[in-house]
């Protein structure tokens, strides 16, 4: 991952304890729920792997959070509670239906998480395309990307109801957003109480600007003015959102982060799945991002030197 003025690579290391010593930072014992951390780890040993996003997507939350609390006035509530720690385990698990329908085994999961390498779709002739590639049809991907077992990897598409005719890449990587609030759901009906609702609330909403929101939250039912512990719940889905998108333009788009901060702001200003207040909230969140650069790098940077 190159980031303008800060280069950092998480060094090649044992994944699974690489995940295990993450989530124990937030005080989640991963290794007691074996599909949860058979999914992180699948995730940690992609190409561009998506576990890594998510480390470093912690470090920027954990900064941005801890600012915005000092700025508001929830301290005055006497009911208000914030663990730091819950944002940060939401931000590790945001990504994990990216490894597949919470109904699917090991070898399975394996074939649909091609899906989301993106190595897999930086081909000379796929960069050739006339339209962007997260437009093309699965139909045509299928045909076109290195896919392992396709036969086997249509069967299971067709096997969600998903027509291959129809839906593009970027509706099916959409998908993810379902598949992580159902796989971390059905951990707490197989293990009670293991995750926190709010924790999957969160993790399972950071596309909620692009109409992905499979908790069902209504953040605009959430009043500017709400009482603080209900005003929280709100700013840890917007702070993820952001950095979600903020680490995708930095990342992937290889935009600087002044080019990042302007594509957030025309992505919030232009949304219709908010109202107009609610962008105000979205707004305020990403000038303390633009104003928190430094520290922002210099916590992601420790994170990774850490380890």
């Amino acid at each position: 991952m190159k980031i303008e003025g800060l280069k950092i690579e998480i060094p090649p290391q044992d994944k699974k304890q690489f995940a295990i010593d993450r989530f124990k930072d937030v005080g989640f014992d991963l290794p007691t729920y074996p599909e949860l951390f058979d999914r992180v780890v699948e995730l940690a040993e992609m190409e561009n792997s998506h576990f890594d996003d998510a480390v470093v997507m912690s470090a920027m939350v954990g900064c941005i959070f801890k600012d915005l609390v000092k700025k508001k006035s929830w301290k005055k509530d006497p009911n208000f509670r914030f663990n730091l720690e819950e944002i940060k385990l939401a931000t590790l698990f945001h990504d994990i239906g990216k490894s597949g329908p919470s109904h699917f085994g090991k070898e399975d999961r394996l074939l649909i998480q091609q899906f989301f390498n993106n190595r897999l779709f930086e081909t000379p002739e796929l960069k050739k395309l006339p339209y962007p590639i997260r437009n093309m049809k699965l139909v045509d991907a299928i045909k076109q990307v290195n896919f392992k077992n396709k036969e086997r990897l249509v069967e299971l598409l067709l096997s969600l109801g998903i027509k291959l005719e129809e839906e593009t890449l970027i509706q099916f990587w959409r998908r993810h957003d379902d598949w992580t609030y159902d796989v971390l759901s059905k951990t707490n009906k197989e293990q009670p109480a293991s995750i926190p609702t709010k924790v999957i609330d969160i993790a399972s909403s950071h596309h909620i600007l692009e109409g992905k929101n499979p908790a069902k939250i209504d953040l605009n039912n959430i009043p500017t003015a709400a009482k603080a512990l209900e005003s929280v719940d709100k700013y840890q889905i917007i702070v993820l959102t952001l950095v979600d998108k903020y680490e995708a333009f930095l990342k992937r788009s290889d935009q600087t982060h002044k080019q990042a901060i302007s594509s957030l702001v025309k992505m919030v200003k232009e949304n219709s799945f908010i109202n107009d207040e609610q962008k105000k909230e979205y707004l305020e969140v990403i000038k303390m991002i633009n104003k928190n650069k430094q520290s922002i790098f210099k916590s992601v940077g420790e994170l990774i030197l850490k380890k």
